[in-house]
C-alpha cells in the first residue's frame, strides 16, 4: 500500500490559459486609460468654465 502511494503522481493543476490573464490585464489598462481621459475632460471643462467667468 505504501509503495502504491509513492507511485501515484499528484493530480496536475488545472490548466490556466495565459491569454485570459492578458485579456484581463488589457481590460484593466483600458479602464484606467478611460478614467484618465474622463478626468482630463472634466479638468478641461472646469478650466473653460472658469475662463467664461
Amino acid at each position: 500500500q505504501y509503495e502504491q502511494q509513492l507511485h501515484q503522481k499528484p493530480p496536475p493543476p488545472p490548466p490556466q490559459p495565459h491569454y485570459q490573464q492578458q485579456q484581463y490585464e488589457q481590460q484593466l489598462l483600458l479602464q484606467q486609460q478611460q478614467q484618465q481621459q474622463q478626468y482630463q475632460q472634466q479638468l478641461l471643462q472646469q478650466q473653460q468654465y472658469q475662463q467664461q467667468l
